[in-house]
């Protein structure tokens, strides 16, 4: 995480996603002096009654206060609207700009980057972490700057009063803000745990509803209760904790100001006017801007302490924003082929998953890549698509490094089906409009004959418009593969990588799958993981991985002569 940010700082970046608009943050400074201008008339309409009314018996006037009054009211009333309106108009676009931006930096971001994060985590920080920019701006800047100015103009109308009160009422001001730095450091710290923990518990509960088939199937209800308890046994107290400092501040606030500074006060006070040198009306007077005036600083202290807790939030946010990725061939499609030139790559240091891998991508050619489990497979597929980096080498496309490609000229060339693919929980048809939105129905319906899967959907009541639930759930394996790869032919890419995209499939579906392999060879590039042997036989080209090195290549005749390791993956032999 990033340091947490200075006020001034994170307004210079934040306003930047306002598109620079500042004029409604004018406006909105603009009726603070407005609300400023109504606090100072309130307390005059007291001084009329109490010096005028009550003490000169000018009982004409009470309808001069009472209209003063009223008409102050409706004016603070309407302000109040106005300010909402301008705060609507400015806060919920750069909110929605601010989501647009956290959204398409995720969606660009590397996988080893992406892979740090957690689901629940990143729900936060777009709902609940962007909430907080709004309040930085109202409370942490544009209350903050109203509150330190009436508090000056307030501290010379008191002044204006009488300086000894004045004087007195001032004492307390440095010992708030001495509490208040006391107390600013550790409701932060435990804010940030909270929030941090809070993340992790979200991502489980998300994790456990996402696989509740599995829980239901494996028995394992009592032990996500479980979860949901612990994750709870460590929130509760952080959240009791917070609370408690809370309630401490407010309490120290109310003793200070209540029961010692305002007593002293009108103690002080009131032998002033028994002694004839301060009017009743003009101590009163005094009393209602005092009150305003610490309601300020109690604003300023609040705004200091609450900052500590919400620059958590804000780090997160600027966190993602702040994140570059190179993006070249920002919507052009590349040509040429895909080329690995002594590819290395490592998870961590003593975890070589790839070692000097070379490979050349013909065009119109079915190439598989097998191994044992733990060979490197995945993370070759991974480094082709660019999801990865290599520690070592480059992987081209064409004679652009993949990996600083964009996700979209990236998808323009390459397709892939993973062995557990993933959809929404819209229908079959919404799902393949993913891949393709100009697509009719009839490039939908060739697709999925294609995929074998056509006659399956056509025998649903819904058919097309039938919802598959999150991640397909209310599909079996094999149904969702094959939508899978229905869903890649209308991507219509060049070359179409399958990982394990069969293993699902019964004979008669795996068949009739690899006829349809035979028929794309002609005109794309096909690159597969496999374990069944009957999806390697009909490949122009086979890569043996082990341990993460080539140890040999060529074709499934070549390779079950000469190459032990192949035919000790598929018993050729025995």
């Amino acid at each position: 995480m990033q340091p947490s940010p200075s006020r001034l700082n994170t307004f210079k970046r934040l306003i930047q996603l306002g598109h620079h608009k500042t004029s409604p943050l004018l406006k909105l400074l603009f009726l603070k002096g407005y609300f400023l201008g109504i606090v100072l008339l309130t307390p005059l309409c007291y001084l009329v009654f109490i010096r005028d009314v009550l003490e000169a018996k000018r009982f004409e006037l009470i309808w001069f206060v009472l209209a003063s009054y009223t008409l102050l009211y409706m004016m603070e009333s309407l302000g109040i609207v106005v300010q909402k309106q301008i705060q609507n108009q400015f806060f919920l676009p750069m909110k929605l700009k601010i989501r647009k931006q956290m959204a398409h930096n995720l969606s660009v971001m590397d996988h080893e980057t992406y892979s740090h994060y957690r689901v629940g985590d990143l729900n936060q920080r777009l709902d609940a972490d962007v909430e907080v920019v709004q309040t930085f701006f109202t409370t942490h800047c544009i209350e903050y700057a109203y509150a330190a100015l009436s508090a000056l103009v307030l501290t010379g109308f008191m002044l204006y009063i009488n300086w000894i009160l004045t004087l007195i009422g001032l004492i307390a001001v440095p010992l708030s803000f001495l509490f208040a730095s006391f107390m600013s450091k550790k409701p932060g710290q435990i804010s940030d745990d909270f929030r941090t923990h809070h993340g992790v518990y979200e991502t489980d509960v998300h994790n456990a509803f996402q696989n509740w088939r599995m829980i239901k199937s494996h028995g394992l209800e009592q032990h996500e209760s479980e979860m949901v308890k612990k994750h709870w046994d460590v929130l509760t107290p952080l959240f009791i904790k917070r609370q408690i400092f809370w309630f401490i501040n407010r309490g120290f606030i109310a003793i200070k100001d209540t029961f010692i500074t305002t007593m002293n006060l009108y103690f002080v006070g009131g032998i002033l006017v028994i002694n004839g040198q301060l009017e009743l009306g003009l101590l009163l007077m005094f009393m209602n801007y005092y009150a305003k005036f610490y309601s300020n600083i109690e604003q300023i202290i609040q705004s200091i302490m609450s900052l500590k807790m919400d620059d958590a939030s804000l780090s997160r946010v600027l966190e993602i924003l702040d994140t570059q990725y190179n993006e070249t061939q920002k919507s052009s499609i590349v040509h040429g082929n895909l080329n690995m030139k002594n590819v290395s790559y490592a998870y961590s240091d003593d975890d070589n998953a790839l070692i000097d891998v070379t490979l050349s991508v013909n065009p119109n050619t079915h190439i598989a890549i097998v191994g044992r489990s733990g060979a490197g497979k995945s993370t070759l597929i991974k480094l082709l698509m660019g999801t990865l980096k290599p520690t070592k080498g480059q992987v081209l496309l064409g004679e652009h490094m993949i990996s600083e490609m964009s996700r979209e000229a990236i998808s323009k060339r390459i397709a892939v089906v993973m062995q557990e693919p993933y959809f929404f929980n819209l229908s079959i048809a919404d799902n393949l409009k993913m891949a393709n939105k100009s697509a009719t129905l009839e490039a939908f319906v060739s697709a999925c004959e294609q995929a074998n899967i056509h006659d399956f959907i056509n025998d649903l009541p819904n058919g097309y418009d039938t919802v598959i639930g999150e991640k397909g759930i209310k599909l079996s394996g094999g149904q969702k593969q094959r939508l899978a790869i229905a869903i890649m032919l209308l991507m219509n890419a060049d070359i179409l990588i399958f990982d394990e995209a069969t293993s699902a499939l019964d004979h008669e579906n795996e068949r009739s799958i690899i006829q349809t392999l035979a028929q794309l060879k002609h005109h794309k590039t096909i690159i597969s993981i496999a374990h069944r042997l009957s999806t390697i036989t009909t490949a122009d080209h086979v890569l043996v991985l082990d341990q993460g090195r080539v140890v040999s290549e060529g074709t499934h005749r070549m390779l079950e002569g000469r190459c032990s390791v192949y035919k000790g993956l598929f018993k050729i032999g025995e």
